[in-house]
Order: C-alpha cells, then structure tokens, then sequence
C-alpha cells in the first residue's frame, strides 16, 4: 500500500454545519436570481438551478461562497472521530501516503486540520473548486494519484459517491465504518 486517501467529513471528522441556517440563505440567494429550491440534495440543486438561469455562472459562485463560510464556522469546532488519530500515525510510521479528497473546500479542510491538530500527518488535500468536480466525479481521486505519484492506493469514505468516485479512479474502497479493514492492507 503506497497511500490511503481519505473523505473529511463523517470519516475522519465530525463538522458541525448548520446546514438548515445555511439552506435559508441560499434560498435568498436563489430568490434574487428569480429561482427557487430546498437545496437538497445541496450541490446537485445549484447546479440544477444555475442551469436554469443566464447568470448561473454568478448564481453559483455566490452559493459556494455562502457554503463556504458555513464550511468555516463549523470547521472551527470540529472534531476528530475516535481512532482517528491513531489510524493517521500508524500510516504515516508505515511511510504511507496520505490524501483528503472531499467535497468541502479546501479552506474548510484546512482549518479542519489546524484545529484537531493532524496537519502535519496530511500529504495532500484536495478540496472542492467548483460543483463540476465534486465527487462521484473520479477527477479529485485522479489528481491526486498524480500528484502523489502512487498507484496501490485505498480510498476511505462515508458516502456513496465516494464509492462511486473510488470505482471510477480503479481504485479499492473501504467504508468509513470499517476503517480497521486498512490493517489487513498493511503489513
């Protein structure tokens, strides 16, 4: 095993997003443009809604940078899932690489990791830049293997586009509720 690429949010980490104090802005948001919509599923709707509108373009950005600041307050109280400090040691010990790929934006990620305190154990992050690259798209996975240069490589993740995009990528998959099945990986 040369790396274990890891989503961020439900695998390692709990972030506290008010996502119901979020959904309530986009809709003014979306409001402005004309349009309307719950947001949920949340990336798939402004994507849907952009679609719809001259300005989607506009519309979009103006969403992500409203996700973004909800992102940021509840990175600011995250916190780490049991074990998984101890997981992220045992790999780094084991001179194996280690990715975040996940649909927050990298700011988010990166204040994740400021405040649990596992910077120094993180490889390469790769957040979402934009709702055209957000999992169950392979890119962010591709990516990373480039950039990393690794091919033996496990992707662990709570959701299903994060199997879908480990799929795609041709790479093995683990759910984030039987992270200790990497310990058969690596001996």
């Amino acid at each position: 095993m040369e790396a274990v690429f890891f989503d961020l949010d439900g695998t390692l980490v709990k972030i506290p997003i008010d996502y119901e104090l979020m959904r309530n802005e986009l809709k003014l948001i979306a409001k402005k443009y004309g349009l309307y919509s719950e947001f949920k599923p949340l990336f798939k709707e402004i994507k849907r809604l952009s679609s719809l509108h001259s300005e989607g373009d506009k519309f979009a950005k103006e969403c992500l940078e409203v996700i973004k600041k909800y992102e940021i307050r509840g990175a600011e109280k995250a916190e780490l899932l049991k074990g998984v400090k101890e997981i992220l040691h045992y790999l780094k010990n084991k001179g194996i690489k280690i990715a975040i790929i996940s649909n927050n934006s990298k700011d988010c990620i990166e204040k994740v990791l400021e405040v649990t305190g596992i910077k120094n154990l993180i490889d390469l992050v790769i957040g979402r830049n934009s709702i055209e690259d957000l999992k169950p798209n392979p890119l962010p996975i591709i990516n990373a293997l480039k950039i990393l240069n690794v091919r033996k490589v496990i992707f662990v993740g709570d959701r299903e586009e994060d199997k879908i995009a480990a799929n795609k990528a041709g790479i093995e998959f683990i759910e984030a509720n039987k992270i200790n099945e990497l310990l058969k990986y690596i001996q």
